[in-house]
């Protein structure tokens, strides 16, 4: 499902935002899960192309 809605908005020039509390790559931060696993390599793939290395990393304590 989520592969279908970038994938739509890619292919009209659609803008998207996408916040995670989950990594892209890197498992060792979450205890094992990225956003690779949640969504699928080709939905994450499609973001970093859409993205053209432009990736805003934010971290800091949970504010919940």
């Amino acid at each position: 499902m989520m592969y279908a809605i970038i994938n739509a908005r890619y292919n009209n020039g659609l803008p998207m935002l996408l916040t995670a509390n989950v990594p892209f790559d890197e498992p060792w931060i979450t205890g094992g899960l990225t956003l690779k696993d949640i969504i699928g390599v080709p939905a994450v793939s499609r973001l970093r192309e859409m993205c053209r290395g432009n990736i805003l990393e934010v971290t800091g304590p949970d504010r919940r």
